[in-house]
C-alpha cells in the first residue's frame, strides 16, 4: 500500500501589513496635497455659495457656506454671507450664533454688529445684545429715552412706536376700527431706516409732524395683549376729554385721541399718548375720534360700563364698540 501521508494544513490567513510611516519629506508631500486638495474645494464651495446667493437660493447659499466654514472656520465672508442666508431662513438662532462668534474673533467692522444686534433681539438674547452695544460704543440713551419715538412699518401699514432697545420697539397707535390691532405689541425692527411714500406728514391744523424714523418690523416679540374700543360720536372738546384721560388712566388703560379725516395710521395719531389738545369737533360721523385701549382679558360688560361712564357728562351722546 502506499505510504499515508496526512493532509496539509488549510492555507493561513495573510497576516496584516504594518504600515510603514513615510519619511519626513513624505508628510510634507501628504500635508501639501490635502492642502491643494482643501484649498480647491473650499473654493469650489464658495464660487457654489455665491451662485446660490445669486439665484436667491438661501437654502443651497447657507449649506455651502457651511461646506466652506468646516474648512476654514474664521472665514469672515463666509461667516457673513451664512449669516445673512440663515436670516432670509427665519433661522435667527443661527445668525446670532455665527454673528457671534465673529465679533469674538475681531472687532465690530462693517455691518456685523448691527447685524448681531438684530438677530440677538429677535432671539431674546439680552445679554448678546449688551455685549455688542457696548463693542460698538453705542448710547443706551438713545433708545432708554420715553420721548424715543419711532414709526414702524408692519403689515402695509405705518405705526406709531416707542424704541426701548437698539432695534426693539412697542407698538403705541392703534389701527382703524376692525382692522389688526398690534398696539401695546413689542417688537424686533431692521435699523436701517426706510423711505414710505404717502400724503404730507402734517397735523389738521397744518403743522408739519415731527420727523420721526421709519423702521420695518422683522418679527413681533411678545404681544401686546391689548383690545381696542372705539368712541362714536362728536368729540366733546378738551376739557372733557382731559378729565376721561384722566379717570382711564386710574383704571390703567390708555384713552387717545385720533385725528379725524386722516386713515393713515401716522397721521390719525396726533400725539402717541393723548392725542391733541383743544377745540371740540361737533361733526358727528361714523368715523371713530377716540380709541380706548384696554387689556384683553377685561370683562367686555365691564369695559362698555366703565366707558360709557366716562363719557356719561359729555355734551353730546357717544357709542363705545369693541
Amino acid at each position: 500500500m502506499p505510504a499515508s501521508f496526512p493532509p496539509p494544513p488549510p492555507p493561513s490567513a495573510a497576516p496584516e501589513a504594518t504600515p510603514v510611516p513615510p519619511a519626513d519629506g513624505e508628510d510634507a508631500l501628504f500635508a501639501l496635497a490635502e492642502l491643494v486638495a482643501n484649498t480647491h474645494l473650499r473654493k469650489e464651495r464658495w464660487e457654489l455659495a455665491l451662485r446660490a446667493e445669486q439665484r436667491n437660493d438661501p437654502h443651497a447659499c447657507l449649506e455651502n457656506c457651511r461646506a466652506v466654514l468646516a474648512l476654514a472656520p474664521t472665514d469672515r465672508a463666509a461667516t457673513l454671507l451664512a449669516a445673512r442666508s440663515a436670516r432670509e431662513l427665519r433661522d435667527w438662532a443661527l445668525a446670532s450664533s455665527l454673528l457671534g462668534a465673529l465679533l469674538d474673533r475681531g472687532p465690530a467692522e462693517g455691518p456685523a454688529g448691527w447685524e448681531h444686534i438684530v438677530a440677538a433681539t429677535v432671539t431674546g438674547d439680552d445679554e448678546a445684545v449688551a455685549r455688542t452695544v457696548q463693542r460698538l460704543g453705542l448710547d443706551p440713551a438713545t433708545w432708554s429715552d420715553p420721548e424715543a419715538i419711532v414709526l414702524i412699518v408692519m403689515d402695509g401699514r405705518v405705526h406709531v412706536a416707542r424704541r426701548c432697545g437698539p432695534a426693539r420697539a412697542e407698538i403705541l397707535s392703534t389701527a382703524e376700527d376692525g382692522r389688526r390691532q398690534h398696539v401695546g405689541d413689542i417688537v424686533a425692527f431692521e435699523p436701517q431706516p426706510v423711505t414710505v411714500q404717502g400724503p404730507a406728514r402734517r397735523w389738521e391744523d397744518g403743522r408739519d409732524l415731527p420727523e420721526w424714523a421709519t423702521f420695518r418690523a422683522l418679527a413681533v416679540l411678545a404681544p401686546g395683549g391689548r383690545h381696542v374700543w372705539f368712541a362714536r360720536g362728536a368729540d366733546p372738546g378738551f376739557p372733557f376729554w382731559s378729565d376721561a384721560v384722566e379717570a382711564a388712566t386710574a383704571h390703567g388703560w390708555v384713552l387717545r385721541r385720533l385725528q379725524p379725516h386722516h386713515h393713515d395710521a401716522v397721521l390719525r395719531e396726533a400725539d402717541p399718548l393723548t392725542g391733541p389738545g383743544g377745540g371740540a369737533d361737533p361733526t358727528h360721523t361714523d368715523a371713530p375720534f377716540a380709541a380706548a385701549v384696554v387689556p384683553a382679558a377685561a370683562e367686555p360688560t365691564l369695559v362698555e360700563a366703565t366707558l360709557a361712564g366716562l363719557s356719561a357728562g359729555w355734551p353730546a351722546p357717544v357709542t363705545w364698540t369693541g
